[in-house]
């Protein structure tokens, strides 16, 4: 139920109203006065509640109880025939002699308004590598850094943290296997992510994975000469989406979300999860906890923190 903000009751004032009068003997101007209402609305309740109980005490729909123009059901029906074959509200009430806002509002009661709607339902596109290592999926997502709290915590707008910097966090994820690995760093150059590539392979040749490809976006880190010359020195077959296309590019995005609304909780953080590193410029950093991280270690030749993820999806 939808009460609005200037409702004098509630069902549970209404009940306690109720109560007063019936139990506790008080008079109705009495009792209405101390809800604030008047004698006759109290009466109201009081008729309602002798009549149907508690249930009555609940806000009732202002729909009319008669509706004699309403457009019959075998219209309505004839109006859903029709927009089956594709026509358009205005084709519909020209056929039939409706008005064009009558068939928008059978249409939309019945949710044949969109076009899409008519379409059937596909199932989502599924796919996985057959081996572990025929494909890795690398992208960078980029976190702001805050100098104090923001208006979620302090209620107030005007603190910002302007220049604060931000910091980039490289993920690699294997497409079938679905084991990630991620670090944060400075910067998303060229050098940056060709150094991750070099890490990224290195652990994944540790785990028994031999990386074979890549794909990426058209971010200009991925399209350096050094990003290039890396692939080329580890002989991986670099793949990029096509440009301005939805297209699947890599996967981090799914992983990247916290584990839940509020961020995350003591039953997903590692405790080591709430250290915090100091970025080139001076200024503290944080990291928000990836809800499938397994552990997390510090890679002495990265400035940032290193994650791990032994963690597979459930395919549908």
């Amino acid at each position: 139920m939808n009460i609005h903000e200037n409702a004098r009751t509630t069902p549970a004032s209404r009940e306690l109203l109720v109560r007063r009068i019936l139990e506790a003997g008080w008079s109705v101007c009495e009792a209405a006065h101390a809800a604030g209402i008047s004698p006759r609305t109290a009466y109201k309740w009081l008729r309602r509640f002798r009549d149907d109980g508690l249930a009555s005490l609940r806000d009732r729909s202002s729909r009319a109880h008669r509706q004699p123009h309403a457009l019959p059901d075998d219209w309505a029906e004839l109006v859903e025939y029709f927009r089956h074959f594709r026509q358009p509200a205005r084709a519909i009430g020209e056929q039939l002699g409706l008005a064009r806002s009558t068939v928008s509002a059978v249409l939309a009661r019945r949710g044949l308004g969109p076009q899409h709607a008519l379409e059937p339902v596909r199932p989502p596109c599924r796919y996985e590598r057959r081996r572990p290592g025929d494909l890795l999926h690398l992208d960078i997502k980029k976190l702001a850094r805050f100098r104090s709290p923001g208006h979620r915590v302090t209620g107030n707008r005007t603190s910002k943290s302007y220049g604060a910097g931000w910091e980039f966090v490289h993920v690699a994820i294997d497409d079938h296997s679905r084991i990630a690995y991620a670090e944060v760093l400075p910067d998303e150059k060229g050098d940056t992510c060709a150094a991750f590539l070099h890490r990224a392979t290195s652990w994944y040749a540790k785990q028994g994975i031999t990386i074979k490809r890549l794909l990426t976006d058209n971010g200009t880190g991925y399209r350096s000469h050094r990003f290039r010359d890396a692939c080329h020195t580890l002989e991986l077959r670099h793949l990029r989406t096509k440009p301005y296309t939805r297209k699947p590019t890599a996967r981090q995005s799914a992983s990247s979300r916290p584990c839940s609304g509020n961020g995350p909780t003591d039953a997903h953080t590692s405790p080591a999860l709430s250290a915090r590193s100091t970025s080139p410029d001076g200024l503290p950093s944080t990291i928000r906890s990836d809800h499938m991280l397994a552990s997390i270690t510090s890679h002495p030749s990265a400035d940032g923190r290193k994650f791990v993820n032994n963690g597979r999806r459930n395919h549908t």
